[in-house]
């Protein structure tokens, strides 16, 4: 799962980068290569830094003017279905391995 998780901070954090007018022109990447593998002990951090990336996004869309809005509204909607989707996969993985906190 943390490889999940490393992938959307990937590329969330991308395209916040890119949102905030970071110059992204050379940016090339393997998409494969956002999927890192890491420690069961790390999943708490990759969870907190993946929660923050969504905050300042949150902040950000709060703040933005109608242009930016219309200019990265296909952007922000293909990242939002796209975190969806990977978010989906992680509870289904928790859940079918008894991972997931039941209340």
């Amino acid at each position: 799962m943390g490889e999940l998780v490393s992938h959307l901070i990937f590329w969330n954090e991308m395209n916040l980068r890119a949102f905030k007018g970071e110059d992204m022109s050379n940016f090339e990447v393997d998409n494969e290569t956002t999927f890192k593998k890491y420690m069961d002990t790390e999943w708490k951090n990759l969870v907190n830094k993946l929660d923050s990336i969504q905050t300042e996004w949150e902040q950000l869309t709060e703040k933005a003017t109608d242009e930016q809005l219309v200019e990265w509204g296909s952007e922000i909607a293909n990242m939002a279905a796209h975190s969806a989707y990977h978010t989906g996969q992680i509870i289904y993985k928790r859940k079918h391995n008894g991972w997931w906190k039941k209340k």
